[in-house]
């Protein structure tokens, strides 16, 4: 059975606001991996640098904009609907969902200055650097994610904790975004020509069809003349019948 041509896009659309918002719920976890300390949120964040490159080699810039933009909208309705919800007594209840969802607007507005940030520059150095080529996308994704990760950081948890943590925070989360973009690097290699031998099929079957309909007009275009010189013969011989 043959997919529908916008299955991808809702798929990838989907996955990419998914990976955003689950980001926001794990980042108030501070985990440690050996000497190296992070925000829980390193652990998932960086797929969504894939995911946007993935989605821009098959549906183009101005889509790519289009679905950032819907999961920055999409972070910011879940955090409405989340402070909406503490309002309710059973929200705040002892076995209610605030121990497990706890709005923080300061971790709220340094993941949404991050992302925007991130990913924008993301998209646009990739575009920079040239399409279809694991360099181009690890460069971009490398240069993004540290001022992603920097902004993220010294934003959500400025004024709580001291310059020094907050420093070996970043480095933290610096470190384990990186080696989780090399990783995304190893399997775009993989991944992504996939994509555009789909878009250059999805292609010459628009190209195909364009031809058909070429050939259906420049036949139709003849028969219209013949009958347009056999109304003005008629109309010749009408003419001298009367004369």
């Amino acid at each position: 059975m043959k997919r529908d041509k916008s299955f991808y896009c809702y798929l990838l659309m989907t996955l990419y606001s998914v990976a955003l918002i689950v980001t926001y719920f794990v980042s108030v976890r501070i985990v440690k991996f050996g000497i190296i300390t992070s925000t829980a949120g390193a652990i998932v964040y960086p797929i969504t640098y894939f995911l946007q490159i993935a989605f821009y080699e098959r549906y183009g810039k101005n889509k790519t904009i289009l679905m950032t933009i819907h999961a920055i909208l999409s972070l910011m309705f879940t955090g409405i609907l989340i402070t909406v919800a503490n309002l309710l007594p059973a929200y705040t209840s002892p076995d209610g969902l605030e121990a497990i969802f706890n709005i923080d607007f300061r971790l709220l507005f340094g993941c949404l200055t991050g992302f925007i940030v991130g990913q924008f520059l993301n998209l646009f150095l990739y575009d920079y650097l040239g399409r279809r080529k694991s360099q181009s996308f690890a460069v971009a994704a490398s240069i993004a994610i540290t001022l992603d990760s920097l902004l993220f950081i010294f934003v959500a948890f400025s004024g709580i904790n001291s310059f020094t943590y907050l420093l070996s925070l970043f480095v933290g989360q610096y470190v384990f975004c990186i080696f989780m973009i090399i990783c995304y690097t190893i399997s775009y290699t993989a991944f992504i020509p996939t994509i555009v031998e789909k878009e250059q099929e999805e292609e010459k079957e628009l190209e195909l069809v364009a031809e058909a309909l070429e050939e259906k007009e420049v036949k139709k275009a003849p028969a219209k003349k013949k009958t347009t010189t056999k109304k003005k013969t008629t109309t010749k011989k009408t003419n001298k019948k009367e004369a």
